[in-house]
């Protein structure tokens, strides 16, 4: 009877894990899917200009109207949002990692934040 009990809270508490960790999988995978898509602000002094990202749901990313910042996967980890990019100037380029704090107030507004800095993006076209 006791090997019963103890077969049982085993599987009860394996259950409950697994459980646990497919609804985080579940609820990763909604923002993913919500953060997907072409995301805009414009450049600065300009007038009709803008640049930006686009997120993919398979975790790479592309660069908008930018030839000297390339952006090229993301992820989210801890409630922030990291971009690999790969930075190219004159004669030289540097692989790096960004992280924002990230915030969408609206399914077409994204906001992310670093200390002071602060940057306000909206949704261009369909999600990707």
């Amino acid at each position: 009877m006791i090997k019963k009990i103890v077969f049982f809270v085993f599987i009860a508490l394996v259950s409950f894990y697994f459980g646990t960790k497919w609804d985080q999988l579940k609820y990763t995978q909604t923002k993913i899917n919500n953060l997907a898509g072409s995301w805009v602000e414009p450049i600065p002094g300009t007038k009709n200009g803008y640049q930006g990202f686009i997120l993919y749901s398979d975790k790479t990313a592309k660069s908008i109207n930018m030839a000297t910042l390339i952006y090229k996967s993301w992820y989210l980890k801890d409630g922030k949002i990291f971009f690999n990019i790969k930075s190219i100037g004159n004669h030289i380029s540097a692989d790096s990692v960004e992280s924002y704090r990230y915030e969408m107030p609206s399914k077409d507004r994204l906001i992310l934040t670093d200390g002071a800095y602060r940057v306000q993006y909206k949704r261009m076209g369909v999600a990707h």
